[in-house]
């Protein structure tokens, strides 16, 4: 797999000056906790920004750019498993555009959806009823493109100080039907998630917090269409990037990644094409 360093990107983002030791932030938190917040009703804004090569096709290489903007407007009650959140996805923006096509506006992706699941304290999903939306322009690629993780990091169940660590492996199957292209589509997605707290990134009174996160997702998906023909998908994909943390509400304040992705797939009558890709996904909370 292609390896493409980040740190130039990151170190451009806003990073608040984290407090040294001795200060509040130096000290032991949590254990971090989920809840119902304060209001418990709750609204952030997505936007995702995909660019796309691929390789060795018929005309050549083609690259591809895939944008999308979304308000997630939500609930949060208590349940007997955790904390259930139910709520309104609504995509405001979706388009598509390659150097050999031109734009290709995406009208139907466009609307509302309702998203319910039922968290724990922790950040584990007990139950979900969600839209095939992960990744926000189609691809679930990593462990912080997926809106559960990036609304819902996993937490650890003791408390932490700057500079511990801590990890959270994912692994599911997905089985579906493809209608629209007349195809069944079965496959396996692994993410392995690391999590770093960094410290106080706010006026050093411990109100909200700055934890780093990197990851690596390896996909394998089969998609067998009615004619006889099979396609697959192999990919790897490699995210870095971090969460703000409110601690006073239990809410997560802003999450930033950028997602690096190599993989390749075959299609029947081009054979095997190479796809690389570099995703930025930034949610935020505006209430």
């Amino acid at each position: 797999m292609k390896s493409r360093s980040l740190a130039t990107l990151l170190a451009a983002l806003a990073v608040p000056a984290f407090a040294g030791p001795g200060t509040a932030a130096a000290q032991e938190v949590g254990p971090l906790t989920y809840g119902v917040p304060t209001p418990p009703a709750v609204s952030y804004v997505v936007a995702d920004t995909t660019l796309m090569t691929v390789e060795a096709t018929p005309l050549g290489d083609m690259t591809m750019t895939m944008i999308m903007q979304m308000r997630l407007d939500l609930d949060f009650a208590e349940d007997p498993d955790g904390v259930r959140v139910t709520g309104v996805i609504t995509i405001e923006q979706a388009s598509m555009s390659s150097d050999m096509m031109g734009d290709m506006p995406m009208p139907d992706a466009r609307g509302e959806q309702t998203i319910e699941f039922v968290i724990n304290e922790r950040g584990v999903i007990q139950g979900v009823a969600i839209p095939e939306l992960a990744g926000l322009t189609g691809m679930d690629l990593g462990p912080s493109n997926n809106l559960t993780a990036g609304l819902f990091p996993k937490w650890p169940a003791h408390a932490i100080r700057p500079g511990d660590t801590w990890a959270d492996t994912l692994e599911y199957s997905q089985d579906m039907e493809v209608d629209e292209l007349g195809a069944s589509m079965e496959g396996t997605t692994v993410t392995i998630s690391s999590y770093t707290f960094e410290g106080d990134a706010g006026n050093g009174a411990g109100e909200v917090l700055r934890i780093a996160v990197e990851g690596m997702t390896v996909v394998d998906m089969l998609m067998d269409e009615e004619s006889g023909g099979q396609m697959t998908v192999n990919l790897a994909a490699s995210v870095s990037g971090f969460h703000l943390w409110d601690a006073d509400r239990g809410l997560v304040l802003q999450t930033m990644t950028v997602t690096d992705v190599d993989g390749s797939t075959f299609v029947p009558g081009l054979g095997l094409v190479a796809m690389t890709a570099v995703q930025t996904h930034h949610m935020r909370l505006i209430n």
